[in-house]
């Protein structure tokens, strides 16, 4: 939550936008699993500047969870 003491600064907040009624459920939210499972993803993401570095990233991330 915003505003919270023990949980401020937020500094990575996720987002989803479905694109039909089941991928966000398969792939998305596993995707975000594979990449927070990594404790030093959360720096990578914060090191990424591009769209495009973020997406990399999450790849990576899917691909060595494999």
């Amino acid at each position: 939550m915003f505003n919270h003491e023990d949980n401020d600064p937020v500094d990575i907040l996720i987002t989803m936008a479905a694109v039909d009624a089941n991928t966000h459920q398969e792939v998305g939210i596993m995707q975000i699993v594979n990449l927070f499972e990594d404790e030093a993803n959360f720096d990578r993401l914060r090191a990424c500047r591009t769209e495009q570095d973020v997406l990399d990233l999450i790849d990576n991330a899917t691909a060595a969870a494999v």
